[in-house]
This record gives C-alpha cells, structure tokens and sequence, in this order.
C-alpha cells in the first residue's frame, strides 16, 4: 500500500511539473529603460491547454500593467477570417436534426475546439480589454494587410520520434528551451517569403517597442519566435543600450490575488441603447462593434482558438413584417429543418433554427424583435460547439428593451 500510494503521490508531483513552467524558462523578460520598467512575455502561437498555466509574476504584470502591447490587434484583425482550418462534419438526418459522424474536435488555424478558447496571444488581449487597459497593435500599421503566417509548424507534415511536432514545441515552451524552440521553427519556416516576412517583423518592431518603452509599465506579448537569435527584439534591445532581466517562472502554494482577479474575468455584460430602445447581453469576451448603414449595429466576438463566433446584428424594426417573416429572411433553413418559434422566460417570442448560408456554412440563429428594433443573434464553430448548449445559453442572455 505504501508503494502504492508513494507511486500515486510522484505521478501527482510529475503530472502538476509537467503542466508548470519551469523555474529558470527565460520567457518572461524586465525591460529597463532609465527609471521605466516595462515587460515581455514571449508567447507560442497555440491554444494547447497546457501552456496557460501561467507564472505568478505573469498575471501581476498583467494586472498592475498601464498597457499592453501585441504584435497586432487579434481580433480585428481575423474579424473577417474564419480561423476554422476544416469544414464542419455536421449532417441533417431525416428529420432535420443535426448530427457528426466524427467525434474529433474541429481544427482552427491556433490549434483545434479541444483547446482553450482563445490562443494564447488572444488571451492576453481579451483579458486585457475585459480589465480595461489600453491595448496597441505594435504592427498593425506596418503590417496590417499581410497574410499570416503564425502557423510556423504542420504538425501533421512534421513528427519528431512518433509525436505531433506541435506538441513537442509546447513541451520545450515550457521548458523554456529556446534553443530548441528556435530549431523546430527554423525548420518550419519552408518559405524565404515567410523567412523574410519574420526579419521584417523584428526590424520593424526594434523601433516602435523603443518608443513604447519609453512610456513604462508595458506589458509586451509578443510571439516567442521574434524574440530568437542574434536578429530578435532582445539582442537588438541590448545593443540599443537597454537593459534586460529575465525573471524566473514560479509558483505560489495557492492561487495568487491577481491570478483569481485575471481568471475571473470570463465575459463581457454588454449594455447599449439603440434606435430609441435598449439591447442587454453575455459574451464570452469583449465584442467589437461595428455600425452600418439605416442605424444598424453589428456586435461580435470570436474565440479565435476554438474557432466559435457569437454574434448579433440590431436594426430597425419595420412593423409591416411579422415574426416569421423576419425569420424567413434572415434563417436560411436547409430542407427538412424549419425554425420552430418559441416563449422566452421573460415573454418574448422568438425564431430559432439552424441556418445554411455562405460563407458561415451551418450556424444557430435566433430572431427576436421590440416595438423598435430587431435583432438577428447568430452562432457557429466546430462539430463540439454546434453540437452542445452554448448557442442556446447564448441567445437566452440577449435581451431587446
């Protein structure tokens, strides 16, 4: 029995290691300019669940930071990108109910739906805009319209030793092993374009991150491949005459103040008035918001890891059209799978059924109207997300008054 249980307590032990940053992991850097001090934290393109199990000192730079500076705007910036990398394996039986032949998890362009929802670039943003702090894109005027290429690797092309290259990327992540980490990415970048475009990225961010610095209490997140070799933001920070300190990753015997504060902020309660009424909802994050034309307003927010997007479109109501006609207009029913309506707690009536129409494909749409406005709330993702509740806990938080 004592064999038994000193097993079970090492496994314990190597399982929590496994799944923690290492102590001496030079991934997260003091930038000292005079009297300002400013940090950065280089990031790995995933959303591999493993790989957020932030340091300490991670989430109270976060939260005592005054900005924080990406390489880009993440969120405007795949606004108009679907980050799925797959087609949904969704079917309609007979009946019109949905169903997948496949119980693996969608493929996004940051990893898959079994992941966390935001890669970890777009975690950093999110929480950042749900606490309020003031986020810059780094390189968006500079390189705002160039393809992305953060998909250094193809773990599906490349395998070390029988294991998804990927996953051994996130291993040596978070060992801190940036010899290796440089390897594996060197090795990845099969194009001089993509090779080119990196070297650009550095030099292009040596100059802006000096005058950014500049401010103080700066939180950088940047991708840990423009950090690397004699050519990265941190050897050519150096030669600027700017002092630099890594900061060990550790661990408190329980959850910090600050990691509670971080991790507590999930959602976004969105309150805004509209063409003389008012519209109440919960996204899983802050939405951009967009408006059109005749006071139409567009509020939207993907989980850019998992690839699921929520949305919702508010215009004008024209009182000439009923419920279902509205929903007739904006629900693309595929044949055998009508809406249905239906009585929400509070009273309102609602259209909801599954929607086929390009470029989404197979998304959720609910349609509820007020004496002045109708809004059209629409959700889509992976064969998980469209299979499981989430739609529908969506659309039961929006309210029009």
């Amino acid at each position: 029995m004592r064999i038994y249980t000193t097993l079970i307590t090492c496994l314990f032990i190597w399982q929590f290691v496994a799944q923690s940053y290492q102590s001496g992991a030079q991934l997260l850097w003091e930038i000292s300019l005079g009297n300002k001090k400013s940090y950065v934290w280089g990031t790995l393109h995933s959303n591999d669940k493993r790989v957020f199990d932030f340091p300490d000192s991670v989430y109270v730079l976060l939260k005592r930071s005054s900005l924080v500076a990406l390489e880009t705007d993440f969120f405007k910036k795949y606004k108009q990108q679907d980050v799925r990398l797959e087609e949904q394996i969704l079917t309609l039986d007979k009946r019109g109910k949905m169903y997948t032949s496949s119980s693996r998890p969608t493929k996004t362009l940051f990893g898959s739906e079994d992941g966390t929802p935001q890669f970890m670039d777009a975690w950093f943003q999110a929480k950042a805009s749900l606490q309020e702090t003031p986020i810059i894109g780094l390189l968006d005027e500079n390189f705002g319209d160039l393809e992305d290429n953060t998909e250094l690797f193809s773990g599906e092309r490349n395998t070390i030793f029988g294991r998804n290259e990927s996953a051994l990327l996130s291993d040596f992540y978070l060992q801190g092993n940036l010899k290796k980490i440089e390897a594996i990415l060197s090795r990845n970048l099969v194009s001089s374009l993509q090779q080119e475009e990196i070297l650009a990225k550095k030099e292009a961010l040596i100059s802006t991150l000096r005058s950014t610095v500049e401010q103080g209490n700066v939180f950088f997140v940047l991708g840990i491949e423009l950090l690397l070799g004699e050519e990265g933001v941190l050897e050519k920070l150096k030669s600027l005459g700017i002092k630099m300190r890594p900061i060990q990753c550790s661990y408190s015997a329980n959850p910090t103040a600050d990691e509670l504060t971080i991790n507590s902020l999930n959602h976004y309660e969105l309150l805004r008035e509209v063409n003389k009424g008012g519209l109440k909802a919960r996204f899983p994050g802050k939405p951009l918001e967009t408006e059109g034309n005749l006071n139409e307003l567009d509020f939207e927010f993907k989980e850019l890891g998992q690839g699921n997007t929520f949305r919702i479109e508010v215009l004008e109501r024209d009182t000439s059209l009923s419920l279902t006609q509205y929903a007739a207009i904006y629900i693309a029913s595929p044949p055998y799978s009508p809406f249905f309506l239906g009585t929400m707690e509070d009273g309102t009536e609602y259209a909801q059924g599954l929607s086929d129409s390009y470029p989404d494909g197979l998304k959720w749409v609910r349609v509820i109207f007020s004496e002045s406005n109708v809004a059209v709330i629409s959700c889509n993702g992976g064969n998980k997300f469209m299979n499981s509740d989430r739609p529908t806990r969506f659309f039961n938080q929006v309210v029009l008054e």
